[in-house]
């Protein structure tokens, strides 16, 4: 199922003036990745997909992975001029369909050239937002940190109750397939393709994540910031 979508993007720094930041990310001509917001808008509520990718190429798609109910895709398609729509719904407007930080989607470039997308937004105060409780259901979640800070697998374990042998996956997109990490409770995290060595994933800001848990009920990764401004 995660093999279904191929994808390729390049990843650059997180850039921030006062409490306003982006991220730059590059898709290749009809590749597809796996992105993510980590900002806010100014007054505080999440992103929305019009906010996230205002001006992409014609016919691009963005696919939402229903973890809770249907675990199915959900996908929508922009039309240069006009924005989103939702295809499954008569085409239906859907420039204002909410991405909360902590989920991530596929984005797909319709266009025969690289796209160069810069998410920006907000970056969440440590005091109106010192923490974000995102979810994670039985099976298959596309995740992602909820502030502009990249992280390892070891301060995932701090924030995260994982279960014994669940699984995170991350799109490479240079060898084009995943890079697999598995944890063992009371070790850690390993990588399975490299006689189980600790694992060196990280999740930088904008990127997302495939992650399998293997709990008969949902848990709750608790996402600190990991910086102590802007105060706001």
């Amino acid at each position: 199922m995660m093999a279904a979508l191929v994808s390729g993007a390049v990843w650059a720094e997180v850039y921030s003036q006062n409490a306003v930041g982006y991220v730059r990310i590059e898709v290749p001509a009809g590749g597809l990745d796996m992105v993510s917001t980590p900002f806010l808008n100014i007054d505080g509520t999440d992103q929305t997909l019009g906010e996230i990718f205002p001006d992409v190429p014609d016919l691009s798609l963005v696919f939402v992975y229903d973890a809770e109910d249907t675990q199915q895709y959900k996908g929508y398609r922009f039309f240069e001029g006009a924005g989103w729509f939702d295809p499954d719904d008569d085409f239906a407007p859907a420039d204002d369909v909410v991405i909360p930080r902590g989920q991530g989607v596929w984005f797909r470039n319709a266009a025969a050239t690289d796209f160069v997308n810069f998410i920006m937004g907000e970056v969440p105060g440590v005091t109106a937002f010192p923490e974000e409780n995102i979810t994670i259901f039985p099976g298959l979640n596309m995740i992602t940190v909820a502030y502009p800070v990249e992280i390892d697998l070891e301060k995932l374990t701090e924030q995260l109750e994982s279960t014994d042998l669940d699984m995170i996956f991350k799109w490479n997109a240079e060898g084009g397939s995943y890079i697999a990490a598995r944890y063992f409770e009371g070790a850690g995290w390993f990588d399975p393709d490299n006689d189980f060595e600790p694992s060196t994933i990280t999740i930088a800001p904008g990127q997302a994540v495939w992650y399998r848990s293997g709990a008969d009920v949902p848990i709750s990764w608790t996402n600190e910031p990991g910086y102590d401004w802007p105060q706001n």
